[in-house]
């Protein structure tokens, strides 16, 4: 059997475990691709898009993959990074250029609806998996089924539309009463579920560890604080930063006013925060060079000296950031350049603390009692 065979999947819950019934299923589509020479149509932005392009590579699969183009230098260099963060055999892919003509979000929601048209238009087999009644790949396959496309449902499974249990309340309970003293003197930094890989984790090693996560997701708020603690290193970002700038942020707030400030941020799919940490004593933070942020209008950003610049956040128009108290570090934090009495880990509960003592000799505060 020779020619292309779309593997398609409608978009899944944000926090998924290797044992959900479309990615296992989604594996066995894949392996049945390679062991009948198909070409596999895969492209990136969403996750069961990506799932089947990691498993292309990890089965070393050809594919097609299609990208979004807006110019050809673009383009090539999207290629580039694919190829890299998904660890490809360059000799097995082939690229197909989707191209759009608009930008910003209506940019991406434009590659997204013709990128699905083409593959299930392109494809000699569609190969469904989990798709929603009502959605939209379910009627771009009805429509090729009547022009007598072969569709494959041996691999198919029920659409679940349940979601992630990633919005939490975490305000609506009391932390414990002395952990607001016990923290007086720290700088916190909070973490958070990463619906996609970590900073310098490449995206195939991100679905590796999806795959094989069973009871937890792989990219939770406390296998985040792992991470932290096994690199020994806050990493820093430049999300919500201006000109590029990287950064660690810390949070001066007390943990019971933290935990009010700890919810769902559905513009970015994410919570704010959740329960689990790294606290700096601000002795020690003072002395890596850890410093105030500056709150403002934008236009008070061109009055400040250059070095202070990095240290700026607009108060915003659609949130008020200044109730977050934060601390800046520029780039990369080691925390091994720290002494560990200077430095606390936080988790959620006592349950958390065996784990994390795989990982950190000193002391972990929990901040709820369970």
């Amino acid at each position: 059997m020779k020619g292309h065979a779309a593997i398609v999947n409608s978009r899944q819950r944000l926090y998924p475990l290797g044992c959900d019934a479309w990615i296992k299923n989604s594996e066995k589509a894949v392996k049945y691709a390679v062991e009948n020479n198909l070409t596999l149509l895969t492209s990136v932005g969403m996750s069961s898009w990506e799932l089947v392009l990691y498993l292309a590579s990890k089965y070393h699969a050809r594919q097609k993959v299609y990208v979004k183009s807006e110019s050809s230098l673009s383009f090539l260099k999207l290629c580039e990074d694919i190829e890299k963060d998904f660890n490809l055999d360059t000799t097995l892919v082939e690229w197909c250029p989707v191209k759009v003509e608009s930008s910003g979000q209506k940019g991406t929601d434009e590659f997204r609806t013709k990128r699905d048209r083409l593959i299930i238009s392109e494809a000699d087999a569609i190969i469904p998996v989990s798709i929603r009644v009502e959605g939209n790949l379910k009627r771009l396959i009805i429509a090729v089924k009547v022009q007598g496309m072969d569709i494959n449902k041996n691999f198919e499974c029920s659409y679940d539309g349940t979601s992630s249990s990633c919005k939490n309340d975490y305000g609506a309970k009391t932390i414990r009463d002395d952990v607001d003293g016990l923290l007086s003197e720290y700088l916190i930094h909070w973490t958070r579920a990463a619906h996609k890989p970590w900073p310098n984790e490449l995206a195939y090693d991100y679905y590796k560890a999806v795959i094989e996560s069973t009871d937890e997701y792989s990219h939770s708020a406390k296998q985040t604080l792992i991470r932290i603690l096994s690199e020994g290193k806050l990493r820093a970002s430049s999300r919500h930063m201006r000109a590029g700038i990287r950064a660690v942020s810390l949070s001066g707030l007390e943990p019971s006013q933290a935990v009010r400030l700890m919810k769902w941020r559905a513009r970015y799919r994410e919570m704010s925060f959740e329960p689990y940490g790294i606290a700096i004593h601000k002795e020690a933070a003072r002395e890596l060079g850890v410093r105030k942020v500056y709150y403002g209008n934008p236009e008070m950003y061109q009055y400040l000296e250059e070095d202070n610049r990095p240290y700026f956040q607009n108060i915003g128009t659609k949130g008020d950031w200044m109730p977050e108290k934060e601390y800046r570090y520029i780039g990369d934090l080691n925390l091994d350049s720290i002494s560990s009495e200077s430095v606390i880990v936080i988790c959620r509960s006592k349950s958390d603390t065996d784990q994390l003592n795989h990982f950190f000799n000193g002391q972990i505060l929990c901040i709820y009692d369970d």
